[in-house]
């Protein structure tokens, strides 16, 4: 019995059905310390209270015992995952992702829709990043010119499973993995603090990940590699803003003030102003000291500065949506393939918050739609 999964689980029913340790101690007969420690891994809880805590979440004995899936194919670094805590922090999230791919994928084995991602695009015959997103963009099906509008319904149309975590620590940008050889998937962080242009430019991060640097995939593996990042980060910024779009956009906006052009580019490519910026000194049309006078220059034309990350005419919430899970969940439930509360435990929501989210789904009379089962 692995004590740190079961408490996980019962932490994670619990949640689901929005109950707070006291509720559930109560319920359930027992000791809230007992609790704790059992949520906590700390203890091993009797057969009599795993029944009535069964009971409580209306679940069998044997959903407390599953298994966070072993995946060595993941790719989670970070620069200062170096204390005890930020190890554990690390360890926790990955094992929530871990079990949320397993359950994505089994829940489209269960629909029959279970996409393989093409990783193939001669890689071997392509020198750079540069030439290994351009390839990359014609695989997906993409032009040498067009901007990328919707990057959440691209690389999940083409195989690839979102996650958005929401995590309160920006070192924690993006986690990619790739289940049973097949199955590749991309967590990002969307915690308020990271601007929707940072988000998007980590799933063209981590797809260059995916492409350039899977025998680096391996879950042991922390800290990570300089040479390996800057790769990430320039086949991003050419996925994103190809170089022919680029100069075409550059020469439309030749007759405005710089700090609108770059304003323009960076609305048209969704990405930041530092991703345009450092395209600018790549093409060595300015140098490092464009981050300054941009700065200065922006706020004598808007009057606000650029601290503490601030992202100018930022894009929203919805021009980064995830929608294919919540899409099989509403299919499965409809189909009566799987209950709602199951449901819930997939999209890692309470119960309630999944029945109010059924409500507002549209069905074709147009009539709320109300699921309590």
């Amino acid at each position: 019995m692995n004590l740190h999964s079961l408490g996980r689980k019962v932490k994670s029913l619990r949640k689901v059905n929005e109950l707070t340790q006291e509720e559930l101690a109560e319920k359930a007969g027992i000791t809230r310390a007992a609790l704790n420690a059992i949520e906590n891994g700390r203890a091993k809880p009797r057969t009599s209270n795993l029944y009535r805590m069964a009971k409580v979440f209306n679940v069998k004995i044997a959903d407390f015992f599953e298994v966070v899936p072993d995946m060595a194919e993941v790719r989670f670094r970070c620069k200062k995952c170096k204390t005890k805590k930020q190890m554990d922090t690390r360890e926790e999230l990955l094992n929530k992702v871990k079990m949320w791919l397993n359950n994505f994928c089994v829940l489209e084995k269960l629909m029959k829709k279970q996409p393989e991602f093409d990783f193939d695009i001669n890689q071997a015959k392509l020198k750079s990043p540069k030439e290994i997103a351009a390839s990359a963009r014609h695989k997906l099906g993409l032009s040498e010119t067009e901007p990328i509008n919707d990057i959440c319904g691209l690389v999940e149309s083409k195989g690839i499973k979102l996650f958005l975590f929401n995590e309160n620590d920006d070192n924690l940008s993006g986690i990619s993995l790739i289940h049973k050889g097949k199955y590749p998937a991309i967590a990002v962080n969307v915690n308020n603090e990271i601007s929707v242009e940072r988000q998007i430019f980590t799933v063209a991060h981590e797809l260059g990940h995916i492409y350039m640097h899977r025998e680096s995939f391996n879950v042991n593996e922390v800290l990570e590699i300089e040479k390996q990042e800057a790769e990430a980060d320039r086949f991003g910024s050419y996925f994103l803003m190809p170089e022919k779009a680029f100069i075409a956009k550059l020469q439309e906006n030749k007759g405005l003030h710089w700090v609108h052009s770059v304003l323009d580019i960076k609305r048209y490519f969704k990405v930041s102003y530092k991703t345009v910026l450092r395209r600018l000194i790549d093409m060595r049309l300015t140098d490092s000291n464009a981050y300054r006078v941009f700065a200065v220059q922006y706020k004598a034309i808007y009057g606000h500065d650029l601290k503490n990350h601030y992202e100018p005419h930022k894009l929203d919430r919805v021009d980064f949506m995830e929608v294919r899970l919540i899409g099989l969940v509403r299919d499965a439930i409809e189909k009566e393939i799987i209950t709602v509360s199951r449901a819930a435990e997939i999209l890692g929501i309470s119960l309630q918050d999944m029945r109010e989210r059924g409500k507002y789904w549209s069905p074709p009379d147009g009539e709320e739609k109300n699921i309590s089962q």
